[in-house]
C-alpha cells in the first residue's frame, strides 16, 4: 500500500503540474531528457491505460531524451490548441465549464473545488483570477493528500485517503473522462493523447482504494493555509 501510494503521489504531482503550468521550454526539455515518461511509476489493468503508456513510451523514444525545436513547437502548439486557445479551445480544462448550458466557468463547481481546498488548508495561487477547478490542480490536490497520507499514522492515514476518495467521486471522477475523450480526438500529437488515455484509469484506481473501509474518525484538519 505504502510504495503504491508514493507511485501514485509522484504521478499525479507530475501530470497536475505539466497539465497546469503553462508548457515552457525548460518544462519540457526536463520531461524529455529525465525520460519520465519512458516507464510510468504507475500500472493499471486497463485497456485504455495500457495504449496510453504505449503512446508515451513511444514519444519518449522517438526523441530518444533530447527535445528539438520542432518537437518543441509541436508540443506547444498542440497544447495551446487544446487548453489555451488562441482562435478556438478544444478541450477546455475547467470542471464547471461541463456542466452547465452556457459553458462558463467559475461557476458552482469552481466554489465547490475550493471549499475542498481550503478544508485542507490550501489556496491556489492566483485565487479569484483563475478556476479553481483546473484539472492540473484537481490533480494536484490529489498528489497532495496522498502525500499527506504517506506520512500520516493508520487511522489518519485512512482519513485522508477517504477524502481523496470522496474528491475524485465529487470532482475529477465526475468530468475527466469526457475532458479526456475529447483530448484524444483533438490532441496532434502524442504526448498529449497519452496523457489523456492514462489519468482517467489512474483516477478510477485511486478512488478503489480502500472502498470497503471508512475512517476510524472524521478527516480533514485543517492546516495553515498555503498554495497548491
Amino acid at each position: 500500500m505504502q510504495e503504491e501510494l508514493q507511485h501514485y503521489q509522484t504521478f499525479f504531482s507530475l501530470v497536475g503540474r505539466v497539465l497546469h503550468r503553462f508548457p515552457s521550454r525548460g518544462l519540457y526539455v526536463t520531461l524529455v531528457e529525465n525520460r519520465l515518461f519512458q516507464a510510468l511509476p504507475i500500472d493499471v489493468d486497463d485497456a485504455e491505460f495500457a495504449r496510453g503508456a504505449a503512446l508515451l513510451a513511444a514519444w519518449d523514444e522517438q526523441l530518444g531524451g533530447k527535445l528539438d525545436e520542432e518537437a518543441y513547437k509541436d508540443l506547444l502548439a498542440d497544447n495551446t490548441r487544446l487548453f489555451v486557445g488562441l482562435q478556438e479551445m478544444t478541450c477546455p480544462p475547467w470542471e464547471s465549464f461541463y456542466f452547465n448550458t452556457d459553458r462558463q466557468i467559475f461557476q458552482s463547481q469552481t466554489r465547490e473545488v475550493r471549499d475542498w481546498y481550503r478544508r485542507h488548508g490550501l489556496n491556489i495561487e492566483k485565487l479569484h483570477q483563475e478556476p479553481d477547478d483546473h484539472i492540473g490542480l484537481e490533480l494536484e490536490f490529489v498528489a497532495m493528500l496522498l502525500e499527506r497520507a504517506l506520512s500520516a499514522p493508520g487511522d489518519e492515514r485512512d482519513a485522508i485517503i477517504y477524502d481523496a476518495r470522496m474528491f475524485i467521486e465529487e470532482h475529477p471522477g465526475r468530468w475527466v473522462g469526457i475532458w479526456a475523450k475529447q483530448v484524444s480526438k483533438e490532441a496532434r500529437t502524442d504526448f498529449y493523447k497519452g496523457l489523456a488515455a492514462i489519468i482517467p484509469a489512474a483516477i478510477n484506481r485511486i478512488h478503489r482504494l480502500q472502498k470497503d473501509r471508512r475512517p476510524a474518525r472524521p478527516p480533514c484538519v485543517l492546516q495553515p493555509e498555503k498554495p497548491i
